[in-house]
């Protein structure tokens, strides 16, 4: 679960644990934390061009 800092928690049923990893790290990388547990990240981007009258898509731009 992420923060508004930008941490990482754990959370299951016995509470909530910081995760040593930040979520701008996390971006671009993977990382194995066990056998069979593998956090992998990425960042997509989004830009679009809407008629304020109408509210039409005119174009999407994505950025991966």
């Amino acid at each position: 679960m992420p923060s508004l800092d930008g941490s990482l928690y754990q959370v299951d049923s016995e509470g909530i644990e910081p995760v040593p990893l930040a979520a701008d790290i996390l971006l671009s990388s993977s990382f194995r934390f066990s056998e069979d547990l593998t956090v992998v990240g990425g960042k997509e981007v989004e830009t679009y061009g809407i008629d304020l009258n109408t509210g039409k898509v005119y174009n999407c731009c994505f950025v991966a």
